[in-house]
C-alpha cells in the first residue's frame, strides 16, 4: 500500500485509535477479501484522481495554538437547513453489504450516532427508505445522471 501513510503492519486496535481516516486502510487490508479492498481503496484509470485527492489533504495542516481556551469547541454547522455536529460527511460508496451484513443500515446508524451527514450511493445495497429510517434524518443521494432527464428524475 504505497499510497497509505502508515505501515501496513500497524493496525489500530479500535476506531478510537485512529488519528485520521487513512489509519483504517491497513486494518481493511487485513480484514476484507482482496477484491473488496481493491474496490474501496483504488481509483479508476491510472489512479490520478485518487493520488490528487490524497495529495490535496496534505495542503491542510493543523496549526497548533497555545494558551487558547478549547474547553468549549463548537464545530456544528448548518447546510441546506440541516444542522450537523461537525462538517464531517459520509461519502457515497456502493455495496456496503460486501463489508458488513447490515450494509448501509450500519453506516446510517454510525452517521446518526455522530450526527454526521450521509450521502447514499446510487449503487446502494439497501433500500433508500430503510437507510433514511436508520439515519433518523434525511440523507443525500448520489445520482449518476444520464443524458435523459426523465431517467434522472
Amino acid at each position: 500500500m504505497t499510497w497509505a501513510p502508515r505501515d501496513v503492519n500497524y493496525l489500530i486496535a479500535s476506531p478510537k485509535g485512529a488519528i485520521n481516516v487513512f489509519d483504517f486502510e491497513p486494518v481493511m487490508f487485513q480484514k476484507v477479501p482482496p477484491a473488496h479492498f481493491g474496490y474501496m481503496a483504488s481509483g479508476i484509470d491510472d489512479e490520478v484522481t485518487l493520488r490528487a485527492n490524497r495529495e490535496g489533504f496534505l495542503k491542510f495542516q493543523l496549526r497548533p495554538r497555545r494558551l487558547v481556551d478549547v474547553s468549549k469547541v463548537d464545530m456544528t454547522m448548518e447546510l441546506f437547513g440541516q444542522k450537523y455536529n461537525s462538517p464531517i460527511m459520509l461519502a457515497p460508496t456502493g455495496g456496503h453489504r460486501a463489508y458488513h451484513p447490515d450494509g448501509e443500515i450500519a453506516t446510517a446508524k454510525g452517521a446518526k450516532a455522530g450526527n454526521h451527514g450521509m450521502i447514499l450511493s446510487t449503487q446502494t445495497s439497501t433500500v433508500v427508505e430503510d437507510v433514511i429510517k436508520a439515519r433518523g434524518a434525511p440523507v443525500w443521494m448520489q445520482l449518476y445522471a444520464t443524458n435523459k432527464f426523465d431517467v434522472a428524475r
